[in-house]
């Protein structure tokens, strides 16, 4: 989940900001864990969106493609977010 962006969950994903999300954008989930919010950020960028789920751990990543194995939009990986280009020190 993004930091101050409000929830991200089926009822209402981005509700804490509108206009946080548009339809085409690309989205990355950094330590999605099992996947919970990736389904409702693959609805709100849309069939010409796309959404990256990243986290560390192999089990949850088994989850996570497991909830989104019918969304062709949503993409999962490994990785450490201490380990991204754009993390801090």
């Amino acid at each position: 989940m993004l930091s101050g962006t409000g929830s991200f969950d089926d009822s209402g994903a981005g509700r804490g900001r509108r206009g946080f999300l548009q339809a085409g954008q690309t989205v990355l989930d950094v330590g999605c864990g099992p996947g919970t919010d990736l389904p409702a950020l693959a609805q709100r960028v849309g069939d010409g969106g796309t959404v990256i789920g990243v986290d560390r751990d192999p089990d949850m990543l088994a989850r996570a493609c497991e909830r989104t194995k019918d969304l062709r939009r949503v993409e999962i990986r490994e990785g450490d977010v201490s380990a991204c280009p754009a993390a801090g020190p």
